[in-house]
């Protein structure tokens, strides 16, 4: 999740060209900053879950390798090698 000040600052980071802008994260104490971690961190292991399921999806789907690699920004056999505990027997 983004909040709606974080979201429209990124928005117009990319529509100019600049990078994403920080300001968003400036306002905040350090304590703020450290919730804000534990709960990305805390959302790490559903956000890994949903790409193996997605990722099934595609297999059964009977998406190729090279297309999924593409996807996930690496190569066809870097995908291969993470997921291919998804593959159907």
């Amino acid at each position: 999740m983004i909040c709606g000040d974080c979201a429209r600052e990124a928005a117009r980071s990319f529509a100019d060209g600049t990078e994403v802008a920080t300001t968003a994260f400036d306002a905040l104490t350090e304590d703020e900053l450290v919730r804000m971690l534990r709960g990305v961190t805390r959302q790490r292991p559903q956000l890994d879950r949903f790409q193996s399921d997605l990722v099934a999806y595609m297999r059964e789907r009977d998406a190729s390798w090279e297309t999924i690699g593409t996807g996930l920004g690496v190569a066809r056999q870097s995908a291969w090698e993470k997921f291919r505990h998804v593959e159907k027997d």
